[in-house]
């Protein structure tokens, strides 16, 4: 074959090419005009669409449709409308020359309270002594009393951060606090090993399910979300702790470190729990001694009380350096209400020496050397006695000699403890 016969047989080939290419161009072209068909179908529809009331600020979706008009109803108060006040459940009480009671209120029914504190500065300590308030009739810590409706007695505790050895050791400090050795309206729970969303809703189920329910106690609510700074979590936990107390008509305590740098509750969680509660109160190390702790009222709703300082004694209790209330105990005589004097145990009379012990010993019989010491600085001031530890070490033995105290170790105790003899003053005449 020659090249000629190869060049017809590639014209050829190129007619048939072409032939194809023409096929094509025209079913590209068909489907052109169908597109375009379709585009004037859907500008036809363009009025409509147009005329469709814009999205705004009131517009809500159906889906998330209420009866507005009866929530705003619901929500309104008027001067005339009845509404009690919420009940005391916390409250700061030290007595007054005269015996006039002064009572500032930590904590109402149907609100939280937020306690915050650097690591370590003994804020699980505080709770202890709340909820020991709580659940029995008497003052703790000389100034904290606690106050439950008989159909609320129940006080649910959960501990977010503790293993459950740590937080069986919280729940004796609290059963020696109020002298009962298994409070059956508490109820305590280790959550730690908890994943976050299983935390916040097992505490969701135990609120809305459990009897006569008071009191709740989150001991690391930060725990309960995933972000601390997540400005979406910390309203939606605060919405939940406003709801709970609210519809519960119960009192919650929350827990809640604070910053490394200052002395704000940390993250956007802190600062909402924060701006919601009722009381805010900070636990901070005394950095002059670190043995002392300080609970000091950050933001309260109702009058301010005084800080408050205690250490931890022997048995690991809680007691109070109540240094800063000098001057309210009402046996002292107004020429006597803030003096201060050195002396030594045979300069005071006898009977001043006997409201002195019974002011120490005023919630306890007993108490170890350590939390004896510190009262014997103390207790004094209030009757115009200023003793330096080295002096307060020689009343001491100056009450041991004489018969007022009696030091022993009970049977199956680490330490031994002081007690305070009674029928040594009533066998005294003075």
């Amino acid at each position: 074959m020659s090249e000629f016969g190869n060049t017809q047989q590639t014209t050829s080939e190129i007619i048939e090419n072409q032939e194809q290419f023409t096929n094509l161009a025209q079913s590209k072209q068909d489907r052109i005009g169908d597109f375009n068909e379709h585009i004037d179908g859907l500008t036809d529809l363009l009025p409509d669409i147009v005329n469709v009331e814009p999205v705004s600020a009131f517009n809500i979706p159906d889906g998330r449709q209420k009866n507005w008009e009866d929530l705003l109803n619901h929500a309104e108060i008027r001067p005339g409308d009845f509404i009690e006040r919420p009940p005391i459940c916390i409250s700061h009480e030290i007595t007054k020359l005269g015996g006039k009671l002064l009572r500032s209120v930590i904590g109402t029914i149907g609100n939280f309270l937020v306690i915050t504190g650097k690591a370590k500065s003994r804020k699980t300590f505080v709770v202890s002594v709340f909820v020991a308030a709580l659940l029995c009739d008497k003052l703790i810590l000389k100034c904290i009393r606690g106050y439950l409706p008989d159909d609320k007695r129940v006080v649910l505790y959960f501990d977010t951060e503790q293993g459950k050895w740590h937080v069986q050791r919280v729940l004796k400090r609290i059963c020696q606090l109020c002298g009962d050795d298994d409070p059956a309206n508490l109820k305590m729970y280790s959550l730690r090993s908890y994943a976050t969303y299983d935390r916040l809703e097992v505490i969701r189920w135990a609120i809305k399910n459990t009897p006569n329910l008071g009191i709740v106690v989150i001991d690391g609510v930060r725990d309960t979300v995933f972000d601390i700074n997540d400005a979406e979590e910390a309203t939606n936990r605060a919405t939940d702790l406003l709801q709970w107390t609210d519809e519960r008509q119960i009192h919650l305590i929350t827990v809640l470190h604070e910053n490394k740098n200052d002395r704000n509750a940390r993250g956007h969680l802190g600062t909402e729990l924060g701006n919601k509660c009722e009381t805010l109160l900070s636990v901070q190390r005394d950095q002059k001694d670190k043995e002392v702790s300080i609970i000091t009222p950050e933001m309260c709703r109702d009058r301010e009380f005084p800080v408050i300082q205690f250490s931890i004694d022997e048995e690991g209790n809680p007691f109070l350096i109540d240094d800063t209330n000098i001057g309210n105990f009402p046996g002292l005589s107004n020429e006597g209400k803030g003096k201060k004097t050195k002396t030594t145990p045979t300069i005071l009379d006898r009977e001043t020496h006997e409201l002195i012990l019974k002011r120490i010993f005023a919630d306890t019989p007993r108490m170890g050397y350590k939390n004896l010491l510190s009262q014997a600085q103390v207790v004094p001031l209030y009757f115009g006695v200023e003793l330096s530890k080295d002096r307060a070490v020689n009343f001491i033995t100056w009450w041991r000699n004489e018969g007022y105290i009696k030091t022993f170790k009970p049977e199956g105790e680490k330490y031994p403890v002081n007690e305070i003899q009674n029928g040594r003053f009533e066998s005294q005449s003075f």
